[in-house]
């Protein structure tokens, strides 16, 4: 039997990914970025070099992922900055709410409904204030969310996605030494790795 040309490649199914892989050296740092950062670095990896999709890999890597992203965002320029980068996707915002609440960050939480609240109640005005970037005239329901954030939240969450993932998450803490090797080994166990690379 000859196949036809073009014919659609089957998808394979996949193993999910059940632990976060992270270097003891991250654990072990008392920097409250170190763990988030190892996570953020995992998530990148399995996800742009490994090819795993979302619902594959652990779902707390990725409420911590998206909760570090929104708090460099916001501390880097506000929440308008924030609304335009993010590209205000669903999944991106899901995460970040249900990640804040994991974490019992509740005062992060009320700023971040707010934003959400915003979008939904006056979409033109809040789409122009993405499309602003947290630069030009300031709307003032995103300056009123930047003075709250910056008054507790943007000192809190950093320490409260290091407690949440060190205390509830599926960590899986490796010696440096054997860090890359396992990680290679998440790729090469992929089976549709390269097909979705091609994609």
């Amino acid at each position: 039997m000859k196949w036809p040309f073009g014919r659609k490649q089957l998808a394979v199914p996949v193993t999910p990914v059940t632990t976060i892989i992270i270097p003891q050296s991250s654990f072990d740092n008392a920097d409250t970025h170190s763990v988030p950062m190892a996570v953020v670095d995992f998530v990148n990896f399995v996800m742009r070099e490994a090819m795993y999709l979302r619902d594959e890999i652990p779902n707390e890597a990725l409420l911590s992922y998206h909760v570090d992203y929104y708090l460099a965002q916001v501390n880097n320029g506000g929440h308008g900055q924030f609304a335009g980068n993010s590209g205000w996707q669903e999944a991106t915002i899901v995460d970040i709410q249900y990640g804040l609440l994991a974490m019992g960050l509740d005062e992060a939480l009320e700023v971040f409904e707010g934003l959400m609240l915003f979008a939904h109640e006056d979409p033109d005005r809040f789409v122009a204030a993405a499309e602003a970037g947290g630069f030009g005239d300031i709307d003032p329901i995103i300056k009123d969310l930047d003075d709250r954030f910056f008054a507790g939240p943007s000192m809190q969450i950093l320490a409260g996605n290091d407690h949440w993932l060190r205390t509830e998450a599926p960590l899986e803490i490796v010696p440096d030494t054997e860090h890359r090797a396992r990680m290679t080994a998440l790729a090469d166990a992929n089976p549709m790795r390269g097909q979705r690379s091609k994609s």
